[in-house]
């Protein structure tokens, strides 16, 4: 059973917006934060949202403490300032139970 989640992401925009003689631009740091984003478990896709420097995330994990790490990770890549989940629902396939009592 694997469980899909879409993450909506609100980013702490001053820690993530270059100021003026930076070396390094808003969305060259942007673009070198989604690359570290590439290894997470679990991460399927991310996209940020230019402007209030949000961002939507697909998740597929095998349980929710999985899909906390998820969160958790990206946490450490960008300043989250707050997350919603959604779960779409876990991914089974006929005749196939939910190991977690929670989708039993």
């Amino acid at each position: 059973m694997q469980i899909e989640a879409y993450l909506n992401l609100n980013f702490d925009g001053n820690k993530l917006h270059a100021l003026p003689g930076e070396k390094e631009d808003t969305l060259t740091r942007l673009q070198r934060k989604l690359k570290q984003c590439s290894p997470i478990p679990g991460l399927v896709e991310i996209h940020i949202v230019f402007g209030p420097l949000g961002g939507i995330a697909k998740a597929r994990t095998n349980t929710i403490e999985e899909l906390t790490n998820v969160v958790s990770e990206i946490g450490k890549i960008f300043p989250i300032k707050g997350c919603m989940t959604y779960i779409v629902q876990p991914l089974l396939h006929p005749g196939e139970t939910a190991n977690d009592s929670n989708f039993n």
